[in-house]
């Protein structure tokens, strides 16, 4: 279902997605009757059948008494996107997919859930046994602008984490197919990240392609103070195109894999992360109830435990949670405040996309997920504690430095030329005559922007000038937001961030501690289709920091491929395959 904003005034919805009076909500009115992108008219969808997929924990392959050993292969497959028209018609993805000692996982969308509690450190081997680009692998008319036969490089980034620069994966540290790479984690702080690919001018396409997966670094007071286990669930947005034939990837909005899912919850306090995978879109997320009569009333609120930097001091509550691309937010719903014995309640966990629509209307409200409350089964006893997370401002009297970043559309001819043989080769604008850029340049990884001192405290001031969303990502550290034009940021940007969402023409500054580590560390935009049209750019914290390539990928052996049970996803002679792609 899709509520135009021009509809949701008649019906009693604020401007921006909130339910202010009861309307009807019936089930048949839930179908989806056309896609959001409107290009198929003809397909009628049911909503919340499907039961909510969570992506499993992956176990270690061995254990020390400080790391854990993982292993994740990189590999194409096929599944149904449940939910839509197409449900049980498989279609092509790339996943992430875990390895144990008991061998080779079923593949998921999102990838698997890593859990790492603080202070152990861990080391990942991702393979990459992609293999070379084939004309069926994109389910969209984006293909056109990668040659068919060329090699599908990967790079992991692991978001949020204050990885060494050789592990931040940086935008051409390649992992090849058919080779593997060790990524070494500290696990500092407890904080929802996420890994992700970050290939160069190839992001929007290997992410939206499934390449994504839920990381929780955890410690003992969570344990004890906050809902875990079954009640800790992470919900990740994702992008999936139109089957019917889309241009690129943003017809519908998934969540864990699925469209319009359907979850069970019992009454009690929940936890959930909630991770912006999308390509492009921003998401405001709100909640209705509905009753036994299919009427539809303002749902609880939405409590604020933790961001991109883990939880906040104190919960915060509001109606309406804008999350950007790459964002985090933590949150807790109490049901057992909403829960009657008799009768059928259910929640609708609604997304307003704000997009500029040429009719006028904006963007419109869908129905992402339902929760359905079902019987208890043991009382809650959980308390939440009224302080979550102790919370210092850093102070501006020891800031060394102020630096202006800004993010607009250049004229081609007005933007320097780069030095860089791996220089992006994608455009924004149709029309090619306009370059993504920071502060007038573009990506180049020849040069750096700013080269703040191991510890400085900075400010840096994040302009915005032009009239589209820019979700700007810092790598290695985490933030803090002074002021969005002026004023006060939003109550639950208030905490440590990795993500600042600039809306149009906006003007943030926010302040920062750099380190914990010397070496160069990217900062861009994380709508990837702006990321991947070079909206990028570098900065070097200290001297004599390791450079970001200096830990390359190393090639898979037949022997790999036998110890590690991944002789299917191999080629008979391997890296033969990237070697004749090349």
């Amino acid at each position: 279902m899709n509520i135009s904003r021009r509809d949701a005034f008649k019906w009693g919805l604020g401007a921006s997605g909130m339910l202010m009076l009861p309307w009807t909500f019936p089930e048949k009115a839930l179908a989806q009757t056309a896609p959001p992108d409107d290009n198929d008219t003809t397909t009628t969808f049911t909503p919340f059948q499907v039961a909510l997929p969570i992506s499993p924990v992956l176990s270690p392959v061995q254990r020390t008494s400080t790391t854990d050993y993982y292993y994740i292969v990189l590999q194409k497959t096929q599944m149904p996107i449940q939910g839509l028209a197409a449900t049980g018609v498989p279609t092509n993805v790339w996943s992430y997919t875990g390895i144990t000692n008991r061998g080779l996982l079923p593949a998921v969308i999102p990838g698997p859930t890593i859990r790492q509690q603080i202070g152990r450190q861990s080391v990942v081997r991702f393979v990459n046994c992609l293999g070379n680009l084939a004309e069926n692998d994109i389910p969209t008319t984006d293909k056109q602008k990668w040659p068919i036969g060329e090699p599908i490089n990967a790079v992991i980034h692991l978001h949020g984490m204050a990885s060494l620069p050789q592990y931040d994966g940086y935008t051409v540290d390649y992992i090849q197919p058919y080779y593997y790479k060790d990524y070494h984690y500290p696990n500092d702080r407890p904080a929802t990240f996420w890994y992700h690919d970050h290939a160069l001018d190839r992001t929007r396409r290997n992410v939206a392609m499934g390449m994504a997966g839920i990381y929780v670094v955890y410690d003992q007071f969570e344990l004890d103070n906050l809902p875990s286990g079954n009640y800790d669930i992470p919900l990740v947005f994702q992008s999936y195109p139109d089957p019917a034939g889309a241009t690129a990837y943003n017809g519908y909005t998934l969540v864990n894999g699925v469209y319009q899912a359907r979850l069970q919850v019992k009454p009690r306090k929940y936890r959930f992360r909630l991770l912006n995978a999308t390509a492009t879109q921003t998401l405001y997320l709100s909640l209705l109830q509905t009753d036994a009569t299919s009427r539809a009333y303002p749902g609880p609120v939405i409590t604020v435990i933790g961001t991109d930097g883990g939880l906040v001091e104190k919960p915060v509550t509001t109606t309406e949670l804008r999350i950007g691309m790459g964002e985090r937010y933590e949150i807790l719903i109490d049901f057992s405040q909403y829960y009657l014995a008799d009768a059928t309640n259910n929640f609708v966990f609604l997304i307003t996309n704000n997009q500029d629509a040429s009719n006028g209307d904006g963007g419109s409200t869908t129905p992402l997920l339902l929760f359905e409350i079902t019987t208890p089964d043991n009382e809650d006893q959980l308390v939440i504690p009224n302080t979550l997370r102790p919370f210092k401002a850093l102070p501006t009297s020891g800031v060394r430095r102020v630096r202006q970043f800004v993010f607009d559309f250049t004229p081609k001819a007005d933007v320097p030329p780069v030095s860089d043989p791996n220089a992006s080769t994608e455009q924004c604008i149709p029309n090619q005559t306009q370059i993504a850029t920071i502060n007038g340049k573009r990506w180049d990884t020849q040069r750096v922007d700013a080269d703040p001192g191991l510890g400085d405290i900075e400010i840096w001031s994040l302009v915005n000038k032009t009239a589209l969303i820019h979700p700007i990502h810092i790598h290695l550290l985490d933030f803090q937001m002074l002021s969005r034009n002026g004023q006060p940021p939003l109550p639950y940007e208030q905490n440590w961030k990795d993500i600042f969402l600039l809306g149009p023409y906006d003007e943030i500054e926010i302040i920062g501690q750099l380190g914990p580590n010397r070496g160069k560390y990217m900062m861009h935009c994380h709508n990837l289709l702006h990321e991947d049209c070079a909206m990028m750019t570098q900065f070097e914290v200290g001297q004599g920091g390791p450079d970001p390539c200096s830990a390359p990928a190393q090639p898979l052996t037949p022997e790999d491929c036998r110890n590690l049970g991944i002789e299917d996803l191999c080629p008979k002679s391997v890296h033969t395959e990237i070697l004749e792609g090349s």
